[in-house]
């Protein structure tokens, strides 16, 4: 039954690496901590809301699903994870340090375009140049 369902610390430190993991790697650390800093007084609503509304459609694909969903669900309703889901990106974004300069007789004379990071890379009509 899914009412009986606990999530162990275990799981839920596993769980908030995972989801700091996937945000990491999308490059949306500062969306991320922004969102989840003004929700945060909302989360166990949220938690609650997103079981009435969601919830009875995960059953319909699977059992092991919708234990799934209940298992973030319970784990991300709770403040301390919160807190630490954003104390890790936090320590990701400082752990990034800016590339250094490349040496004046290793730089190339053609014009070179920045690099776009993050989700940005996925919208080819954005461009930061003229």
């Amino acid at each position: 039954m899914l009412g009986d369902i606990d999530v162990n610390a275990e799981e839920e430190d596993d769980m908030i690496k995972k989801l700091a993991k996937k945000i990491h790697a999308y490059g949306m650390e500062p969306v991320a901590i922004l969102a989840l800093e003004t929700s945060k007084p909302l989360i166990y609503i949220g938690g609650e809301l997103g079981r009435f509304f969601i919830f009875p459609f995960t059953s319909i694909i699977s059992e092991d699903f919708a234990e799934k969903t209940e298992k973030i669900f319970l784990t991300f309703e709770k403040r301390p994870n919160i807190e630490k889901l954003i104390n890790i990106l936090e320590d990701q974004t400082k752990e990034e340090k800016p590339k250094s300069n490349v040496a004046p007789e290793q730089a190339s004379t053609e014009p070179t375009t920045p690099q776009k990071k993050g989700w940005r890379r996925y919208l080819p009509f954005l461009s930061r140049h003229k």
